[in-house]
This record gives C-alpha cells, structure tokens and sequence, in this order.
C-alpha cells in the first residue's frame, strides 16, 4: 500500500478551538502535538531525554497579543505544566518558489518571546518561540505527491524550564529541501535541488524511518530511478546537546520507474541497498540537517532546511 504523508490542517485545527464571545476578547487556541528534547543543566554528561507533551498557542484576536499552554512535560517521572503571560509577536511573510507545473506556496513565520517571560506554574528562561504556518494553494500543488501539504502549521519553543532544565521542541516528523552533491571514485558528478528527504521519527524505540525522494528527469521526461529510497531503523545516537542518526547498513527499500512509467511498490534491491548512513542536526531547533549516505556506487551529500513538518496517514 502506498503511504503517503499530509500535513495538519489549520483550517481543521480551528474547528477544534475555542472563542470567547461572553467578554470583551475573542480568542481562538491551535493545540501543536510534538516532543520535547531535554537536557539537564545540571548534568555535565546525562543524554538527552524525549519527552511527548502538547502545547496550546492562545491568540487574543481583541488584543492582538498571543500565549503559550504547556500540558504534561515529563521529567524523570515528575509532570510539568505551565501558562506563559500575554506576548507580542512579529510576522514575516514570504514565498515558496513552484516546483515544475505548480503555483507558488507561502509560508509565514511568527516570533515571539525573549530572556524573561513570565508564566504561571513554572520558571522560564530564555523563552524564544516559533511558528510556521503555510499555504499552497491547490491540490495540484505539492512538495511531492507522496508527500502532501495544502494548508499546515509547525511549532517550535526553546526554553528554560525551573532553572534546571533546556528544552526544545521537535516534530516527529519533518520534510527537508535544499541541496545534494553526488560524487563517485572522489569526483563530484551532479550537483541537485531535486532531491526531498522526509524523517519519520521514533522516539519510543529511538530510530528513524527515512524517505529520499527523486524528481530528477532524464531527455525523455521520465523519472531517473529510485523514484524513492525508503530507510527504516536508523538508529538514535544521544548526546548530551541532542541526538543524530547513524546506521552503517539501514534496511533499504526501493520503488522503481518501470518502462511503461508505472510506480512498482517500495521492495528490497540488491543494486540499491544504503550504507553509511548519518544524519547531523546542524541548529539546536533541528531545521537544519546534513546527511550523507552512499547509494549504487555513489557518496551522496546534502545539506538543507526544514520546509514544513506533519504526520503520516496509510
């Protein structure tokens, strides 16, 4: 069967949220289900620790101001909960450039926070936040069809937590863009954009599932093959900062163009099996990565950013 990924729609989000109309305010909350990577700063050696929570962004319509719910933050088996005051927030708004044949998609970014935020039932520090909300109009429209985006919305917070504790939160699953240099017998052979990676992360069992997506075409506008490389199993490797992914010999799946342009489902191939295989988180949010792997008789190597995150559906 094929999976495909879609990421949270806003428009669903708010049907789900609230509006006080019995006061002067009016308001609506967008609940963001992700997971916590926490360090303890009391610790100059201990891993990281996952931990799953939910946070609420509250937006008074009225006032223009926004605040952050914290709900069941776990830490080494003690429950954190917190209520951040009323803050400002700054909106920077830009375009998406179309992938062959589709329209633009826009994206928008909202900051917001600083060194001291005040908050009920715990101690911030250093709360920096933000959010993504995207738009791409169009069905036709999307980063892949395997991967699908019309309207969603990501979260990011980096914190202190009661003088103790840095947290940053991190979606479990995340779409990166940017660029792959291929190389073989040490000689750089293709330089590409048109290559996607997508993480499906674990945290339970600390593996990943990894999706490289291919939309390099030949003369003949036919899909170069692997159209996809599907890696699951790759291993978490903790630190005390955060974690990357390595495995020397991931299980590899391919889905091949045959020459009547039909997708064959995802299998095993023995001409395409990934080695060598890290992946590095070069920013503490997680939005930036490089990965390296090698792939039929080529070192493979990209370096890029996160464009949006989401979760899967069969």
């Amino acid at each position: 069967m094929l999976k495909k990924f879609i990421l949270p729609s806003l428009a669903l989000s708010l049907l789900a949220t609230s509006c006080d109309l019995g006061n002067k305010d009016s308001f609506y909350t967008v609940p963001f289900n992700v997971y916590n990577v926490i360090t303890d700063m009391h610790s100059a050696s201990d891993p990281v620790q996952f931990s799953p929570s939910t946070y609420s962004l509250k937006h008074n319509v009225t006032k223009d101001v926004i605040s952050i719910d914290a709900s069941n933050i776990s830490i080494n088996g003690q429950k954190f909960s917190f209520e951040t005051g009323e803050m400002t927030y700054k909106v920077d708004s830009f375009k998406l450039p179309a992938d062959e044949g589709g329209s633009d998609s826009y994206k928008a970014n909202w900051t917001f926070g600083g060194s001291e935020v005040s908050a009920s039932g715990a101690t911030l520090g250093y709360f920096n936040g933000k959010i993504n909300w995207y738009y791409i109009p169009g069905t036709s429209n999307q980063l892949n069809p395997y991967f699908q985006v019309t309207t969603a919305q990501g979260l990011n917070l980096s914190y202190q937590l009661n003088d103790r504790y840095m947290v940053q939160t991190i979606n479990p699953y995340m779409y990166y863009m940017g660029s792959t240099t291929e190389s073989q017998d040490g000689s750089i052979v293709n330089v590409t954009d048109k290559y996607h990676y997508f993480l499906e992360l674990n945290f339970i069992n600390k593996e990943a599932t990894v999706y490289v997506y291919n939309r390099i075409y030949d003369g003949n506008n036919k899909i170069v093959n692997p159209q996809m490389v599907r890696m699951q199993g790759v291993k978490f490797v903790l630190n005390h900062n955060g974690f990357s992914l390595q495995d020397a010999s991931p299980k590899t799946q391919v889905r091949l163009i045959d020459e009547q342009g039909k997708e064959n489902d995802l299998a095993d191939n023995a001409a395409y099996q990934v080695t060598d295989f890290s992946l590095d988180f070069l920013s503490a949010d997680f939005t930036q990565v490089r990965i390296a792997f090698k792939l039929a008789g080529k070192d493979l190597t990209f370096q890029g950013t996160c464009v949006a995150s989401g979760s899967p559906i069969l």
